[in-house]
């Protein structure tokens, strides 16, 4: 099973913006190092503040924040954690991709998901109640982009009659779209439209039970998984797919059995379908990260 390493701007922005570019070159450099298949980044441009204040999270553009990765790592993939699609014109989401996967020679890989923040959908004069119907149209216009042709294309907010993008992706026929969500929509969508889904777990309990479509366990997890793969068939779809959840075991601590209890849950998540895990790692201060993703890689990766 492949890792990708999640990265907060919260552990790379402390105190001082000036320093964060050199504190992400330093984190993923190491990631790479120490084995990590991948690293991701998300995706809030302008964020509801009473939301950042409840325990929210800013984010780099993580785009332009990937492609500077790739600026100085040969290996790790750059994978969006996700980004909000009916945020931008898909042709221009379409050109980033592309430059990324192109400075980075293959490597990046495009997760995607409609959002869920009213307040910065308003923000960004974008229609929430169009969320889904914006998603799809981006997918397919961006995949209409990738064949390097002239594209024709309607959409709710655009008109393509005669463009063109160039150069292409280097990852044929496009770089991978991981689509993010636990409903039947996100799922259907991933299914017939997308290359891998990246489902999430939720604490059993209060927080899981006031959500219908909450994945609690790997039972849970399992029968989506088979659901998305009669979906595929139905579709006709047969090529390779991932399932990219995040861990639900907390890495609290370098110990033995922290280590354990993680390589137990991975296997357990690869029985069930999965082909890559999602993780993050404490700490905010560099030597601390670095001495997490080191102990990681040797303990696990």
């Amino acid at each position: 099973m492949k890792a990708t390493y999640n990265m907060t701007l919260e552990q790379l922005v402390v105190d001082r913006a000036d320093l964060a570019s050199d504190k992400m070159q330093t984190i993923a450099s190491a990631a790479e190092a120490a084995g990590f298949d991948a690293c991701n980044l998300t995706d809030h441009p302008f964020p509801d503040a009473t939301w950042l204040k409840n325990s929210g999270h800013n984010a780099f553009d993580p785009l332009a924040a990937l492609c500077y990765i790739a600026g100085f790592t040969t290996t790790i993939r750059l994978h969006t954690n996700i980004v909000v699609l009916p945020y931008r014109n898909p042709f221009l989401t379409a050109k980033e991709v592309t430059t990324l996967d192109v400075l980075s020679k293959g490597r990046a890989i495009l997760g995607i998901g409609v959002g869920y923040q009213e307040t910065e959908y308003a923000g960004l004069g974008v229609d929430f109640k169009q969320r889904g119907k914006l998603t799809d149209e981006a997918i397919d216009a961006m995949k209409a982009a990738w064949t390097g042709e002239v594209v024709q294309f309607q959409g709710l907010n655009f008109n393509a009659t005669n463009n063109i993008q160039y150069p292409a992706p280097l990852q044929k026929p496009h770089p991978p779209i991981w689509c993010g969500g636990n409903g039947e929509i996100a799922m259907r969508r991933a299914a017939h439209h997308c290359d891998g889904w990246t489902p999430f777990f939720l604490p059993p309990g209060p927080v899981g039970d006031r959500h219908p479509d909450a994945i609690t366990t790997v039972d849970d997890l399992r029968v989506r998984i088979e659901k998305i793969g009669e979906l595929r068939e139905v579709a006709g779809r047969t090529g390779s797919f991932d399932v990219v959840p995040m861990s639900p075991v907390r890495i609290s601590a370098r110990t033995a059995e922290v280590a354990d209890a993680f390589l137990a849950n991975a296997g357990e998540l690869a029985k069930a379908g999965v082909t890559w895990v999602g993780l993050g790692l404490p700490g905010v201060e560099t030597s601390e990260m670095l001495d997490n993703i080191n102990w990681f890689g040797e303990a696990v990766l």
